[in-house]
């Protein structure tokens, strides 16, 4: 029902999310307006000698909205374009495209100061 995205996880973004997930707990209870990803779970799939690590994200569309693009944004620029088979625009892609988001004013400044907490917790990592 696209309510959620689920990611396999290497073994290093394994060990960052658990170190940082204290944190991210916190700094989710105590700005419930972050812009970051809401996570719904990290499981551990093992089939005989392999393991395979996952989380299940919270997703921030609207299921029932039509979507018509969709860009991941990250804030680099770095090897940041999506390849020939991907559906999905990088920041590259975003920059290029010309598309930019109208806000008024005081949702424009109420988005950069949560911006600027949630860059904060994740700086700090």
């Amino acid at each position: 029902d696209r309510r959620f995205i689920i990611k396999t996880l290497s073994s290093k973004e394994l060990i960052l999310l658990m170190r940082m997930m204290p944190a991210y707990l916190d700094h989710i209870q105590r700005y419930p307006r972050s812009l970051i990803v809401r996570y719904a779970g990290l499981y551990l799939i093992q089939r005989g000698d392999q393991f395979l690590h996952f989380v299940v994200m919270k997703s921030v569309f609207d299921p029932q909205i039509p979507l018509h693009l969709k860009f991941d944004l990250k804030g680099s620029l770095y090897k940041r374009r999506k390849k020939a088979q991907e559906s999905v625009g990088k920041d590259e892609d975003w920059v290029h495209s010309g598309h930019r988001l109208n806000l008024p004013l005081e949702v424009q400044r109420e988005f950069c100061a949560q911006h600027e907490l949630d860059s904060q917790l994740l700086e700090s990592f």
